[in-house]
């Protein structure tokens, strides 16, 4: 007889937490909400929209290597847009220009401004390169872009032997943050966190309960036969059914 319980049992344990859910699934919700909205709140006030300004390079290679840069590194694209980086993000000198021709030096140091500054090769394989300034002021950004525009080509041929630098994407005025807001990320989080959060504590309760609430669960755990089920009592209700009751007897009475 306890054998054939045992898949009952087992049955039992994963209505729990179908049960849970359920019977509890409008509080999970509700959790769910409220988290959501102090994490979308959460995440609007740590927001800080920063604006990209970016210059597109097309370095043309000497065929005779310099002193500066072997003829392998020449031939290798990705080893070249890595020197460029160095030779433009650690120049004292260059940033030192760039803050001063963009008008920032009262937002940023010099040492600030290499910080700002984002490479990455446009397409791999070949001598393409993409600067982009990043800033929290959209001027700045800008600025800097437009400086880097007018710098760049020159300190890259002082020390690396390139023929050419062709400028072929020039900086724009950044319309919208680049990093986006991230409130619906944050309130979607807070929605599932919460709401999970909700879902485990129902679940613990239901798993902790032992009350019988259902004819079924008398069931589940005993092999003897029901013979009755009693209703539940509420005493205000049958109080209000008095009542009723009394009133409509009343009202006859009058009728008659």
């Amino acid at each position: 007889m306890a054998d054939n319980k045992t898949p009952e049992n087992s049955g039992t344990d994963l209505r729990i937490f179908w049960r849970a859910f359920r019977d509890r699934l409008l509080y999970i919700i509700t959790a769910g909400i409220l988290c959501a909205i102090i994490a979308g709140l959460v995440g609007n006030f740590r927001y800080v929209p920063k604006y990209a300004s970016s210059v597109s390079l097309l370095i043309h290679v000497d065929e005779v290597a310099s002193s500066q840069l072997s003829q392998y590194d020449i031939n290798n694209s990705s080893r070249l847009i890595n020197t460029v980086e160095a030779v433009l993000r650690y120049s004292d000198e260059f940033t030192s220009d760039l803050n001063k021709t963009a008008g920032t030096s009262g937002m940023y140091s010099d040492s600030d401004i290499g910080s700002l500054m984002k490479f990455e090769q446009i397409l791999t394989g070949t001598p393409t390169l993409r600067v982009t300034f990043v800033s929290t002021n959209r001027n700045a950004a800008y600025n800097l872009a437009k400086s880097f525009e007018m710098k760049a080509v020159d300190e890259i041929k002082k020390y690396v032997s390139v023929s050419e630098v062709v400028i072929f994407n020039k900086a724009t005025l950044a319309s919208s943050p680049y990093n986006g807001n991230p409130c619906v990320k944050y309130a979607t989080l807070g929605f599932l966190a919460g709401a999970a959060a909700a879902y485990i504590v129902f679940l613990v309760a239901a798993m902790l309960d032992t009350k019988v609430h259902e004819e079924k669960d008398l069931s589940e755990i005993s092999d003897y036969p029901i013979l009755g089920v009693v209703p539940a009592f509420h005493r205000e209700k049958a109080k209000q059914e008095k009542r009723h009751n009394s009133d409509t007897d009343l009202f006859g009475k009058n009728n008659g």
